[in-house]
């Protein structure tokens, strides 16, 4: 029940993203990421990514996204993760402290389901402004076949109003659609990612081409 609840928010949450949008500052850019889920033992594994998200309109690089934690299996359908970020861009850099929960829904009609949940303590360089925010993620792919078809909605709302974030509780809505395919021994996703991001002044609206890479 309160899975339901928090999907139907987060629902209109993502419906308001695209209803809203009036004056848009349009961007275009490609994010290239790599992620390793290493075994450690049979309920916890060690979690490494890169993220690297370049934006072709300006020309240069806007982040790059270190993240690394453990992740703990606790069934077979959930898991708990513990995880540290940290983020370097041309204005700030940021160290990020998470909590998350990862919860697999199994098949329907070819597609397996899930979502995850993950609750974000946010700290700025030479910034006394902390803030903390909260992510829902959808996802639905399907599987045994050549080219699995891939999406997945994930909502971004602030738990701390501050001027870095927006000054509002819906920090940024990001919907991706892809592929997911096989490329030797691991898996690659490519495709389209949105990301909306409302601002009081002008919002944003980014066209990203994604491909990630699953090691």
């Amino acid at each position: 029940m309160i899975t339901r609840l928090v999907l139907v928010v987060c629902l209109v949450f993502s419906v308001k993203a695209f209803a809203d949008k009036g004056a848009t500052d349009e961007r275009t850019g490609a994010w290239l990421g790599t992620f390793t889920n290493k075994k450690l033992n049979e309920n916890y594994s060690f979690w490494a990514e890169t993220q690297l998200r370049y934006g072709l309109d300006i020309g240069r690089t806007r982040q790059i996204l270190y993240r690394t934690g453990i992740l703990q299996k606790i069934s077979e359908k959930h898991q708990f993760g513990y995880l540290y970020a940290y983020i370097q861009s041309a204005t700030l850099n940021e160290h990020r402290f998470a909590f998350q929960h990862v919860q697999k829904y199994g098949e329907v009609s070819d597609y397996s389901l899930s979502h995850r949940v993950r609750f974000e303590a946010r700290f700025l360089e030479d910034n006394d402004d902390d803030a903390g925010r909260f992510r829902y993620l959808f996802r639905a792919n399907q599987s045994d076949k050549t080219n699995n078809v891939v999406f997945w909605n994930e909502v971004f709302i602030n738990l701390t109003t501050d001027s870095w974030n927006g000054e509002q509780a819906f920090d940024r809505n990001r919907l991706f659609l892809g592929l997911r395919r096989k490329f030797f021994d691991s898996n690659i996703e490519f495709g389209y990612l949105n990301q909306y991001i409302p601002r009081y002044n002008r919002d944003i609206s980014e066209h990203l081409f994604v491909i990630y890479f699953f090691l």
